[in-house]
């Protein structure tokens, strides 16, 4: 099949890449929302015990009460859960799940860096294809120009 034009791996390595961290940056903007919420509802009902905060919470989300994550992903992994603060000081709580936040604002930051990156190097590239495409253009018609000269 005649492709209009290459792509090199470079550009498809690119888009690859980008594709991936827009996935992540969703992602991260999903986790950022939820422990946002968390973090607000543990601020707002302070008399509550934690086990009954979860519940709540994860009723409230139309969540099941045994399993809110369906996607883990690796940060996720390596922090501790909310069923693991459960035994941890309120403020303990609170302040680990800020620190969490401010890690994932950070992460988001650091993608959204990456995807400017991206989205520049994908518009140099577009750029030079419509140069070079212009070039190619210019030299066609020259050619055709000096075979119809020739003919005449």
């Amino acid at each position: 099949m005649w492709q209009p034009f290459f792509v090199p791996a470079r550009v498809e390595d690119s888009n690859g890449r980008l594709l991936e961290s827009e996935r992540k940056l969703q992602e991260e903007r999903l986790r950022a929302v939820v422990l946002e919420q968390h973090l607000e509802k543990m601020r707002l009902e302070p008399g509550r015990t934690p086990a009954s905060q979860r519940a709540a919470s994860r009723s409230k989300a139309g969540l099941p009460a045994s399993n809110t994550r369906h996607k883990p992903n690796e940060s996720e992994r390596k922090d501790p859960s909310v069923a693991q603060l459960s035994s941890v000081p309120m403020e303990s709580q609170m302040e680990e799940l800020t620190t969490r936040l401010a890690i994932q604002v950070e992460e988001n930051e650091m993608l959204k860096a990456a995807l400017a990156s991206a989205l520049r190097g994908k518009e140099e590239d577009f750029r030079m294809y419509h140069e070079t495409l212009g070039q190619v253009k210019g030299v066609f018609l020259q050619a055709l120009r000096q075979q119809k000269a020739d003919k005449h």
